[in-house]
């Protein structure tokens, strides 16, 4: 059977591919073009088509487009799914939007590794949005630093009105480092926004359990990745967040009700912490003070069965049984 093409046919992907090379290049002003489709931002979205407009229109103006936007639907009711069809057909992005039943931000996490390719990925809130210039920071940091030696990159979340970062910045004459020592630091994923290699993290996902709650998943899975491999760090504004929006966000002060809430879960996550590699030995006894009064709360009073510190943890146990106490008395366990 012959086929007949036009030169114009055959020519045209190739055409528009050199150009969109091209564009990356000059203006990065990069001595070599990025590889393509070098990140994919994902947003987990329930009912949230009031906020997702304003993340569109910050992706569409961004100064570099070497991305894709994925969008997990968990089941919303409102108009969230017109919406992202409605950008799909306005072709400035691409975008990749998947609609499954409401489950929790936990099955968006695993739908979203599952279904991204590109080299690193990042999850930005749907009440989030990013800096025009937030993809371009991520791609030359990551080009000119980065690679199979490096968990990712982790830059900082700002205020809008102000456009400050919450909380503090990396120290001036860091470039990289370990997240868990940035954890114990008081670095977490309210204050930075971790960009992370999509490998590392679809596996650790994986196997993080549904044990985990949903708003620990993540935290979690980076905690494990980069306690062997390090993150660059950026003093720059990867995700801005609308602080009075955000109004759900637990205060650092409400942790102990979340204790009594989901014991078992923050159990394993201070079990986590008690063992990482890249941890202050400060922190290390307060985890174990954590997961002892956690453990506790969960009914478990082998405190040293599940404890790869055992030691740590005897030497929390009476602390931790007095915090148990108190999480007890104030939350009516």
């Amino acid at each position: 059977m012959k086929i007949c093409c036009s030169p114009q046919h055959i020519l045209m992907p190739v055409y528009i591919n050199c150009l969109k090379i091209i564009w990356q290049y000059h203006s990065l002003g990069l001595s070599h073009p990025l590889p393509m489709n070098l990140l994919t931002v994902f947003t987990p979205a329930f009912n949230s088509a009031h906020t997702l407009r304003r993340l569109y229109e910050s992706l569409v103006t961004q100064s570099c487009p070497d991305f894709e936007w994925l969008v997990i639907d968990n089941g919303s009711s409102d108009f969230t799914q017109q919406l992202i069809e409605g950008f799909k057909r306005e072709g400035r992005i691409h975008i990749a939007y998947i609609r499954q039943e409401h489950g929790g931000p936990h099955n968006a996490y695993h739908t979203a590794y599952a279904n991204i390719s590109t080299e690193l990925c990042v999850c930005i809130d749907a009440d989030n949005f990013m800096p025009e210039d937030a993809v371009e920071t991520i791609a030359t940091n990551w080009r000119e630093k980065g690679g199979t030696a490096n968990a990712g990159i982790i830059g900082l979340n700002c205020h809008m009105d102000t456009m400050e970062a919450i909380g503090k910045r990396f120290h001036e004459a860091m470039t990289k480092a370990y997240f868990p020592e940035l954890y114990a630091q008081g670095f977490n994923l309210h204050n930075c926004t971790p960009v992370t290699r999509t490998d590392l993290m679809r596996d650790a996902v994986i196997h993080t359990g549904d044990d985990v709650d949903d708003d620990l998943t993540l935290l979690y899975a980076l905690l494990q990745i980069s306690d062997s491999l390090p993150m660059l760090t950026a003093n720059e504004c990867f995700s801005i967040t609308d602080t009075q929006v955000r109004m759900d966000i637990s205060p650092q002060e409400s942790i102990f009700k979340r204790y009594a809430e989901s014991p078992r879960s923050f159990a394993r996550l201070r079990q986590l912490e008690m063992r990482l590699k890249h941890t202050s030995l400060r922190h290390a006894y307060r985890s174990a003070m954590h997961y002892v009064a956690c453990s506790l709360l969960v009914g478990d009073h082998d405190i040293t069965k599940d404890s790869r510190r055992k030691a740590l943890t005897i030497l929390a146990g009476i602390p931790g049984y007095i915090l148990y106490r108190y999480i007890s008395h104030r939350y009516k366990r």
